[in-house]
């Protein structure tokens, strides 16, 4: 069963790298699609353990523009109590906007703590919080096909000293840090990439 789920997980995943990350380009897209986001806490350098962050909260925004780039480089969570609030910033015009849809935590067998959105439009800026360590993450998601499901994870990792920091598509912040106007690019996981995103 935990064998067939990794497996079902690992494929989803990397389709769901291809479909957030290319088909369609700048292209907006309107139609629903289920993301399924495993909100993970790394508590130690190298990656374990890793347990589920039950109490993370996922929060989406829809009406950005069409540019996927112009969307990452003008809106962003500016603080952790913006973050917990669902609100983002737009870094030119310091114009604020609400979430538009907010996800459901999942502690059912199989998906445990996992966060569901319903995501009708792309693309679509997600902003993810953990209150029990005060770290929060945002990135913004595409995809140009009509996808009924797509499965990915944000790993926060309260161990790291220095932030604010960028993994694959997320870019991560702490209550204790300024999210500042452009994150690190570098990325500790090569991997990050696909499966982190």
């Amino acid at each position: 069963m935990r064998l067939t789920r990794k497996i079902l997980a690992g494929a989803a995943t990397l389709f769901g790298a291809a479909a957030l990350s290319g088909f369609g380009g700048c292209t907006p897209f309107n139609a629903e699609c289920e993301f399924v986001i495993e909100p993970r806490l790394v508590l130690m350098d190298g990656g374990n353990p890793v347990q589920p962050a039950y109490m993370a909260r996922v929060y989406a925004f829809y009406g950005l523009g069409k540019d996927v780039e112009a969307i990452q480089d003008e809106w962003y969570a500016a603080s952790y109590p913006d973050a917990e609030a669902g609100i983002i910033t737009n870094r030119d015009t310091d114009e604020e906007r609400s979430f538009s849809i907010v996800g459901e935590q999942n502690t059912g067998e199989g998906e445990d703590g996992f966060v569901h959105l319903t995501v009708t439009s792309s693309p679509v800026l997600l902003v993810a919080v953990d209150p029990l360590y005060g770290q929060y993450a945002w990135g913004v998601f595409e995809y140009g096909i009509p996808m009924p499901r797509l499965e990915f994870y944000v790993s926060f990792q309260p161990w790291k000293s220095v932030v604010p920091y960028k993994e694959g598509l997320w870019n991560y912040a702490s209550e204790i840090s300024d999210a500042g106007p452009e994150p690190d690019d570098d990325s500790d996981d090569a991997s990050a990439g696909t499966a982190g995103l």
